[in-house]
């Protein structure tokens, strides 16, 4: 018989202006309601990456969807849990901390800088784990980080970091409501992403998220379960797995300044009404993943031979400024290239998209970099082996691809228009590639040759 936890857990949104301002809600951390909303959302765009079919493998082929797939939210407890494996930026994680809960940890051993964000760049390395084997559903130990992401058993997480000095410079630990899976068990069912409320059953009340093809369990009447019941291809042993004396803050949504009209899912750029965080979040993602198959050498041409490896290949930030800028243009529903207003160092990539190809935005945004990134693989007259792009490259569909693999480029910002017909997609690079006589970026092992002011996150130099 499960044990239940008789709280009320709401998914934390903030206002972007409010991040890093904000003291922390759940005590006993120096966690910021920022860095837990950042934390949620690139958790559950691991989720939201299955179950709209662009989740890769090592041969980037994609993963099954899953059925009965829901979305996270916080856990004060769990969080508190996560910071007790962060303390003085340990090496490795200390199992002893915790033998319920399944546990993300992530050291940062660089003695010349300390990252930004420890805990972002270690989620997004647990999501990148995808494309360490052949797509499965199936839990593997190489990506035992990955897997507790995805797991269907999973509905809570709280996360916390440390950043000192010395030779381990930050560490990042994620805490999961459920137990760590083991070899044979399945990291969820596959099947159909949610389409109607009544596809949500594991656990109700719940509705169906359209957009994201989760399922949302309604947690203002019904309790999160500590003990899940398990799958066929789980195991059946039950346990508690949450106290029942832990509190989950549950704070009110700050809609200030908030120009979308649904503020939950415009938090990265509030400024920015007509856009929102999944857009936003598809657009980094897939930007970033390409950029380190690359770096890594992954990347093939039309006649088969891959590219080389890149050393000095940066992580992309996304900028809401470039975004700005780029749903304009893309509002116009016009294929013109026109730099007109635009910072000299500022470049776009534009696609149309037609709606047979794609339903939602979201959708959109990942057809047109798939199809800009292709062009490296489908074009003949195409960047050499010394990767220079040349004056006969300025007008050839090569350029899409050489823009986004553009080394030096730190910054992008997509926009997303509904048009006629289908989805005018925009997106802005900064500072911008293609440039003539130029090397797209610079061979030798990633990270060899990291700009000045980033750090190594393998195989991409991120900005500190």
């Amino acid at each position: 018989m499960s044990i239940i936890e008789t709280l009320a857990v709401i998914i934390l949104v903030f206002s972007h202006s409010q991040w890093g301002a904000l003291a922390s809600l759940c005590n006993g951390t120096i966690m910021t309601d920022g860095q837990r909303n950042v934390a949620l959302l690139r958790t559950s765009a691991g989720r939201f990456d299955l179950e709209t079919g662009f989740l890769p493998d090592n041969a980037n082929k994609f993963y099954a969807t899953a059925k009965n797939l829901y979305d996270v939210v916080w856990s004060c407890e769990l969080e508190a849990i996560a910071d007790k494996f962060v303390q003085s930026c340990p090496t490795t994680a200390n199992a002893n901390l915790s033998e319920k809960h399944a546990i993300n940890f992530k050291a940062f051993p660089y003695n010349s800088a300390i990252p930004s964000s420890p805990l972002s760049n270690a989620i997004n390395e647990w999501r990148e784990q995808s494309a360490l084997t052949s797509a499965t559903n199936m839990y593997r130990p190489e990506i035992k980080e990955f897997s507790n992401i995805i797991n269907e058993a999973t509905l809570a997480i709280g996360c916390s970091e440390q950043k000192c000095g010395g030779g381990i410079v930050a560490s990042a630990a994620c805490a999961f409501q459920q137990p760590a899976l083991r070899d044979g068990q399945a990291m969820y069912e596959i099947g159909s992403p949610c389409a109607s409320d009544a596809d949500c059953t594991l656990h109700t009340p719940a509705t169906c998220n359209l957009d994201d093809r989760l399922c949302v369990l309604d947690i203002t009447t019904t309790p999160i379960p500590t003990t899940l019941a398990p799958t066929s291809s789980q195991s059946s042993t039950s346990e508690p797995i949450l106290s029942t004396t832990a509190t989950v803050h549950s704070p009110t949504t700050t809609t200030t300044g908030n120009a979308h009209v649904n503020p939950e899912i415009n938090q990265i750029c509030p400024g920015n009404g007509k856009m929102n965080d999944r857009i936003r979040m598809k657009a980094i993602d897939m930007h970033n993943y390409r950029r380190s198959q690359l770096a890594k050498g992954d990347v093939a041409k039309f006649n088969g031979n891959k590219l080389p490896r890149a050393a000095n290949m940066i992580k992309l930030r996304y900028d809401c400024e470039l975004e700005k800028a780029a749903f304009a243009h893309a509002a116009t529903c016009s294929n013109s290239n026109s730099d007109q207003g635009l910072s000299s160092d500022i470049k776009r990539n534009i696609q149309m998209v037609l709606q047979s190809t794609a339903t939602y935005r979201v959708d959109a945004i990942s057809e047109a970099i798939k199809a800009w990134w292709k062009q490296i693989r489908v074009q003949t007259q195409a960047i050499g082996m010394a990767v220079t792009f040349k004056i006969h490259h300025v007008d050839l569909p090569i350029r899409f691809f050489t823009m986004m693999a553009w080394a030096t480029t730190s910054r992008l910002g997509c926009g997303v228009a509904s048009c006629s017909g289908g989805f005018f997609v925009v997106c802005h690079y900064q500072p911008g590639g293609n440039v003539v006589n130029t090397q797209v970026y610079a061979p030798g092992d990633p990270c060899s040759n990291c700009p000045t002011g980033t750090y190594c996150v393998s195989p991409l130099c991120s900005a500190v």
